[in-house]
């Protein structure tokens, strides 16, 4: 749940300029009679996806090529880096491809509808590679060994401690009950830790 409540969050701020000029421009008396979807269509027709596409590659590059003390390596990190740099190549030459048309002199040379269906395309990859980055980095960073093995132990030491309370005496230093410890120590004692 964290997972997608981080990944919403970063595509609600990362698609901002879209959706909030899209608002911003039905206010307009000339867009009286478009369509909200006609409208969000021409803030991400002329190349835009290109560049969020693009924006969106560096957090996960960097997600992928760091890993956590408490995990393996990343899977597929060669190939993931190799998509990764395929998708930032095609997103930044196809954007230079939407600017060059613009130009004149390159009327009719380039296929703008090709252009927006692969910006589409292009962003849709890329926004789930994110969610599966996102969803890896959460599974990984939340799992904490030691603390998940101590956490029976001590159940079980509460449990039964409660059942066969210790009688201590009044001049006695109080006993421990945290049996969890104690193993962690055998442990750490026989491997040299």
């Amino acid at each position: 749940m964290d997972s997608l409540k981080e990944f919403s969050i970063t595509i609600l701020f990362g698609t901002a300029t879209f959706w909030v000029t899209a608002i911003f421009l039905k206010a307009f008396l000339v867009n009286k009679g478009k369509s909200n979807s006609a409208i969000l269509e021409s803030t991400v027709s002329t190349g835009q996806l290109f560049i969020f596409a693009v924006g969106m590659l560096g957090p996960i590059l960097l997600a992928s090529a760091e890993d956590p003390d408490t995990s393996k390596q990343f899977p597929g990190r060669t190939y993931h880096f190799a998509l990764i740099l395929l998708l930032g190549v095609l997103a930044s030459g196809f954007y230079a491809f939407v600017l060059a048309s613009r130009e004149t002199q390159a009327a009719g040379l380039f296929d703008s509808q090709f252009l927006y269906r692969a910006s589409i395309c292009i962003a849709l990859v890329v926004v789930v590679m994110r969610y599966l980055t996102t969803v890896y980095r959460k599974s990984t960073a939340s799992f904490n060994a030691e603390e998940s093995l101590k956490e029976p132990v001590n159940d079980f030491a509460a449990a039964f401690n409660a059942r066969h309370p210790a009688e201590e005496a009044a001049d006695a230093p109080p006993l421990r009950n945290d049996a969890a410890d104690d193993m962690t120590a055998r442990f750490n004692s026989r491997n040299g830790g």
